[in-house]
């Protein structure tokens, strides 16, 4: 079953979210009102989105709604898309790669929008050699609240590296993920585009590891511990050492 709305000599690329959670529904939502494609693919949620849409309530752009929303339950029932961006968690990956090859085309653009280190590995094993596989760095603020529902609190930029796939060079490479970091720049989104994911990766596990595990350990946002100058000093001393791992990983790698 499927909610669409059809725009007839669209040119821009044609967009696939596969796992319209916080992170896929905040930059799909992004993509659609800067003009894309954009295509969902829900499972829980899709009758609750198919009816009200998607609301972003953002700190940074403000309320955004989009509905009608192009809403799947089914990859089968989506278009053949040139970009999927995948913002489930990693532990559905293996069970994703059936949708994800249902729904791209013949040569289309993977961006695994997750966090940790080779992420990519597992998934790759599960796609064809055909489609390119490239992850993406949010760092962002953002997190569910209901049914089609979002809560953007600050920042936004993600960072785009290639993994795997027919890019034949350096050249090939870079100018697919150019391409991927185009997307977001043309939604209003800061992006860059790295040429090593592996170091880009342990950047974001750098920030992301003190600020997790501080605002689990202490029911908090980011917020509260970082006007304390006490705690402040912990993220500091925590960033540090994880940042040293990263240096001897990328030394030894």
């Amino acid at each position: 079953m499927m909610a669409a709305v059809n725009k007839p000599g669209f040119d821009k690329p044609v967009v696939g979210i596969i796992g319209t959670g916080a992170i896929g529904g905040f930059y799909g939502v992004m993509l659609a009102r800067a003009g894309f494609d954009v295509h969902f693919l829900l499972r829980s949620e899709f009758s609750a989105v198919a009816e009200r849409g998607l609301q972003v309530n953002s700190a940074v752009h403000g309320p955004l709604t989009l509905n009608p929303v192009q809403a799947y339950s089914a990859a089968e029932d989506m278009p053949k898309c040139d970009w999927l961006l995948v913002g489930a968690k990693t532990t559905s990956n293996a069970g994703l790669a059936p949708s994800i090859i249902q729904a791209a085309k013949s040569d289309a653009k993977v961006l695994v929008l997750q966090n940790g280190l080779d992420v990519e590995d597992g998934l790759r094993e599960l796609l064809p050699d055909s489609l390119h596989l490239l992850g993406g760095l949010c760092l962002i603020c953002v997190h569910r609240e209901g049914p089609g529902q979002i809560t953007h609190q600050a920042l936004g930029a993600v960072n785009v590296g290639y993994h795997s796939g027919p890019a034949i060079d350096d050249v090939a490479r870079m100018a697919t993920v150019e391409e991927g970091s185009g997307l977001f720049r043309a939604a209003a989104i800061d992006s860059q585009a790295m040429p090593n994911l592996q170091q880009a990766r342990w950047q974001k596990l750098v920030w992301n590891i003190p600020y997790n595990g501080l605002s689990v350990l202490l029911g908090a946002s980011n917020t509260p511990p970082m006007a304390d100058a006490d705690s402040r000093l912990l993220l500091k001393s925590m960033m540090y050492i994880f940042a040293s791992s990263a240096n001897a990983f990328l030394i030894f790698v």
